[in-house]
């Protein structure tokens, strides 16, 4: 009996860490995916990774909502290039994951070029069985 209850345990743990390693590699394609349409100003690319109930929060304090990101996305602020390192994936319940990391990034915010070197957080939930984009978080790196 405690062969057979040690053995179902084990698979159970064995396929819940197979489980959040497809998650977190489903998570970061979304991601990657997400970027190139962010740099692309792909409205439609970018909202369809973003839940309905989505808030980016910018380093100056300002909250965008779903519609208010996609409004500023090539017009407000424009990505030449972003490039993000050092991320890392949390995924918890499989419902919900956490990437963090740092971002380099070449824009025009109103017209004007910007270089910026950001840590973010990004939030990601599933929904339907789709892995959306809840929330941003940047906060500026000082030089």
């Amino acid at each position: 009996m405690n062969k057979t209850l040690t053995g179902m345990c084990l698979a159970f743990l064995v396929g819940s860490v197979a489980q959040a390693e497809d998650s977190k590699k489903a998570v970061l394609a979304n991601e990657t995916q997400y970027v190139k349409a962010t740099i692309k100003e792909d409205r439609a690319g970018v909202e369809k990774f973003l839940c309905n109930e989505h808030v980016a929060t910018w380093p100056s304090g300002l909250v965008h909502d779903k519609k208010g990101l996609l409004a500023a996305l090539g017009k407000i602020y424009v990505v030449e290039s972003l490039e993000q390192k050092d991320m890392q994936v949390n995924v918890y319940n499989d419902d919900t994951a956490i990437v963090t990391g740092v971002e380099e990034t070449d824009a025009k915010l109103n017209g004007k070029p910007v270089s910026t070197v950001r840590r973010f957080t990004h939030v990601w939930v599933k929904q339907k069985g789709q892995w959306k984009l809840a929330s941003i978080h940047v906060s500026p790196i000082k030089k």
